[in-house]
């Protein structure tokens, strides 16, 4: 069995967050599990290098850490990603110690309720992941139009064509999990991510603003 992250940036209308998330859970290949992450609880703040880590950002670094692979939605906010989506990525990636991301199986993809995105923000998206050590598939560059027309009153894909790149995002993404897994255990036997999983609880520190000495 293989277990899939799904992450996905901002959308303009929160409907939308669920119908994505229905989607792409209905489009995986079998044997696939997908688990929908939700990063708010988040501190609104970069990882500070003089603070413990706080509780919540400990739990999303294991939750990353636990996964097999992991699939990245960014809508384009001012020719990049949300903001929100970056914060994600930093304590996943940098909130000290090794990096949760570190050689995991990672498939990006653009999303529009509208308009052609730009591909800046799937270059700003790829060059973050890269730094935070994340394996990332290369080519192609995917968009979902998920406009509203293409769902139903129930939250259903009714478009075909957003229905099979769907599931053509969620094979590649499962498919190229199996392969980096395999690879690694043939090449290495030290889990790149074994440090965020054994951690202790992280201590209690403040989950948000500048902390007071």
């Amino acid at each position: 069995m293989t277990t899939l992250g799904l992450l996905i940036g901002s959308m303009p209308l929160a409907r939308t967050q669920h119908q994505l998330i229905r989607l792409l859970t209905d489009a995986a290949p079998d044997h696939t599990t997908v688990v929908p992450l939700d990063a708010q609880r988040l501190p609104h703040h970069a990882p500070y290098d003089d603070v413990p880590v706080p509780t919540p950002a400990h739990e999303w670094r294991r939750s990353i850490a636990e996964l097999d692979g992991i699939v990245v939605l960014a809508p384009t906010v001012e020719r990049s990603i949300p903001g929100a989506l970056k914060n994600a990525i930093d304590w996943a990636g940098t909130a000290g110690g090794p990096s949760a991301l570190e050689g995991t199986p990672t498939i990006i993809a653009g999303v529009s309720v509208g308009p052609l995105p730009r591909f800046a923000s799937l270059q700003h998206l790829r060059t973050v992941l890269t730094d935070v050590g994340a394996a990332l598939r290369s080519q192609p560059e995917t968009v979902l139009f998920a406009t509203p027309e293409a769902f139903d009153g129930s939250g259903a894909a009714v478009d075909p064509d957003l229905i099979d790149e769907a599931r053509d995002l969620m094979s590649a993404a499962a498919g190229l999990t199996v392969h980096v897994r395999r690879t690694d255990a043939v090449a290495s036997t030290t889990d790149p991510v074994a440090e965020v999983l054994t951690a202790g609880p992280a201590p209690v520190s403040p989950v948000e603003g500048i902390p007071v000495a």
